[in-house]
């Protein structure tokens, strides 16, 4: 590895030589999944990933890649351009949030069909998508750009109990409730010493929480699933569960608001993850993003559908699959449980193959080690790690999930 000139050597994946070519932008915690998935698929790839971003593992699965600073566009326009002279691209991609909009600026560079800088731009804003729906009508739900604490104040004596967050946010981090004067002082004061420059205040929105997992083709929109979210006090999902217990009318209804949606945002290919509130007043808009779902969600689907949608995506921006005609149908239940240790340093982890000799186990996971500090969980990197399972009935996913947990045991010490 040359980190001079940013170069990678790469071994060449087992591909035909007409075989569909992919640039990569990024890759993320589960990139390696992703490039096993486009094997899979016969699509060679291209990858331009940060430092730390590149992993030993993506070697065998590309033909080359070059380590940069994506979100640089003066830097990744000219290396796409040049990786694409060299290596012709059918297609320009990014599952990751944070190599969406460089992958947007690339398409645009080469003049490929991926989806547009403003529209992707739109997804990644929170203020551009609260001004998109308000303006077409959509989902309405008072919101401020804030300039400062005053604006804060203003919009709480306006609106009582709301959300500040960051306007480029994801993951969770940065979320907070405020119903007084002193707690939107405390939030500001925290977004700024994490050093969010751009925040959005919002109308509360009480109910029940759901994410919508969605696919388009040319323009034409197909809900896959829906799935139920379990958060905490500080909005961190906790749980899955695929597909949601919704249904009747207001599943219509939350279909029916999405697919209005994205035809706002002005989406036309890929996978989108819309988050959704069940209000009295019916489904609101939370935010979205034009990728797979974080969380696993890629996985649940797997569970509950048979294939991956990171492969799905893959798949389409080559045009390598037929648009669908009609969503398909799960097959099997799927449900994700977080393991939330107690506070403190870990001093034990036990019980993870039993956890995987539950019947219907899919997946455990231990993102932390013994020595590291659990901390209160405040964003979804303070997990300390999750279990899967699947099942042919709701119930049984959720048996099956909860005895997963509870077989998996992190001990902590609590610290002076």
């Amino acid at each position: 590895m040359r980190e001079e000139s940013g170069e990678v050597a790469a071994t060449s994946a087992p591909h035909a030589g007409n075989a569909p070519r992919l640039l990569l932008i990024g890759g993320g915690r589960e990139g390696q999944e992703m490039m096993e998935d486009a094997a899979s698929l016969g699509i060679r790839l291209l990858n331009i990933n940060n430092h730390g971003g590149f992993k030993q593992g993506f070697l065998p699965f590309v033909e080359q890649a070059f380590i940069a600073d994506y979100s640089n566009a003066s830097l990744i326009i000219p290396v796409a351009k040049a990786l694409h002279g060299a290596m012709p691209v059918d297609a320009v991609i990014s599952l990751t949030e944070d190599g969406l909009v460089p992958a947007s600026w690339v398409n645009e560079a080469l003049g490929m069909a991926g989806e547009s800088v403003a529209t992707v731009e739109a997804f990644k804003d929170k203020v551009i998508m609260r001004r998109r729906l308000a303006d077409a009508g959509v989902s309405p739900v008072q919101f401020c750009q804030l300039e400062g604490e005053e604006d804060a104040l203003a919009f709480l004596g306006s609106h009582g109990a709301s959300i500040i967050k960051p306007a480029d946010g994801a993951g969770s981090r940065g979320i907070y409730l405020v119903s007084t004067a002193q707690d939107v002082r405390d939030a500001m004061d925290a977004l700024g010493t994490a050093g969010a420059s751009r925040l959005l205040m919002e109308e509360f929105l009480s109910g029940q929480e759901i994410s919508v997992e969605a696919f388009s083709f040319d323009g034409t929109h197909h809900i896959l699933a829906m799935t139920d979210k379990m958060t905490n006090a500080r909005f961190v999902e906790i749980g899955h569960r695929m597909p949601s217990v919704l249904d009747g009318a207001a599943k219509e209804d939350v279909a029916e608001l999405v697919l209005r949606f994205l035809d706002v945002m002005g989406l036309r290919n890929g996978p989108t993850h819309t988050e959704i509130k069940l209000t009295s007043r019916g489904p609101r808009i939370i935010e979205s993003h034009n990728r797979v779902g974080g969380d696993r969600i890629n996985e649940l689907v797997k569970c509950c559908f048979g294939f991956s949608l990171k492969g799905l995506a893959m798949a389409w921006a080559c045009r390598q699959v037929s648009a669908w005609t009609q969503a398909p149908l799960p097959t099997a239940y799927a449900e994700i449980a977080f393991l939330l240790p107690p506070v403190g340093r870990v001093a034990c982890i036990e019980g993870v193959d039993a956890a995987m000799a539950v019947p219907g186990s899919v997946e455990v996971r231990i993102d932390v080690a013994v020595g590291d500090c659990i901390s209160t969980v405040a964003s979804s990197r303070d997990r300390a790690g999750h279990v899967i399972a699947q099942g042919t009935s709701r119930e049984e996913a959720r048996a099956r999930v909860e005895k997963m947990a509870s077989r998996v045991s992190i001990q902590t010490i609590q610290e002076e």
